[in-house]
């Protein structure tokens, strides 16, 4: 069932890095909660916005009462680019929201390998329309809400760098930094375990990628020698062998 958040709470990159600039390994989700909503850390004036923005970001990042350090590590560490932490970010953002998740792999990644220039609202609202059977709840949404989800969702791609322009939504391939496509391919292992099965992992939609482009970024980087890492390795595979996301994450921060 579709329960987003987009219309209160949308890509918040900014308010995401703020916060996790306050994380250490003491940090509560209570103390994280009272900064946003008592504190008022992001300078936010209404308080049912700011009570919602914590609603969103505990969905994204502390559905969990344990804070993930791995997660906080690369955040807030120097030696990783913004544009690494920013895809991470909506990467968190998608899996936490299936609606945002849906759209992307089932519509926008569909749209992107077929070459398609543009989407706009009326792409999404077909979208709605194509899967009413499995989502029955879309039939409650009355045509306003509809299509404040499909510009929310388009702006929150936008500001993701996934679309471009204002009016006319240019879709565009983002150039996904190696160390988000590491996180995510070390967080899948310890779910999944075999290199073949991370591969083929659905998730990798959302940053518009197959399996194919993942392994010849990665072992061109290795070849190359871009990855910034302690050992060297000779193939993506010995790499992945080798390491688990508590490594990857202490060698791209350098916290070792």
């Amino acid at each position: 069932m579709y329960k987003t958040d987009i219309n209160r709470a949308r890509s918040l990159i900014d308010e995401t890095k703020r916060i996790f600039k306050l994380i250490n390994k003491d940090t509560t989700i209570d103390e994280i909660k009272s900064s946003i909503i008592n504190d008022n850390i992001l300078s936010i004036r209404s308080l049912s916005t700011r009570q919602a923005v914590f609603r969103s970001l505990s969905k994204r990042f502390f559905s969990n009462p344990r804070i993930d350090m791995n997660l906080t590590n690369f955040l807030n560490s120097a030696n990783v680019s913004n544009s690494a932490k920013n895809y991470l970010i909506f990467y968190k953002l998608a899996k936490a929201d299936e609606l945002v998740y849906d759209i992307t792999v089932k519509l926008l990644y569909n749209m992107m390998i077929s070459n398609l220039q543009v989407i706009n609202t009326k792409n999404i609202q077909e979208f709605f329309k194509k899967n009413e059977k499995e989502h029955p709840e879309i039939l409650k949404w009355s045509v306003t809400t509809n299509i404040r989800l499909a510009r929310h969702y388009l702006s929150i791609m936008k500001d993701f760098q996934f679309l471009n322009g204002s009016k006319l939504k240019i879709l565009n391939k983002p150039e996904i930094p190696i160390e988000a496509i590491l996180f995510l391919i070390f967080s899948l292992k310890k779910q999944l375990k075999l290199l073949e099965k991370v591969l083929d992992h659905e998730d990798f939609k959302l940053f518009i990628l197959d399996k194919n482009e993942i392994i010849d970024l990665i072992n061109i980087c290795i070849r190359k020698s871009l990855l910034d890492l302690n050992t060297t390795y000779d193939s993506f595979e010995e790499l992945y062998e080798n390491k688990n996301l508590e490594d990857i994450i202490n060698e791209l921060t350098r916290e070792i």
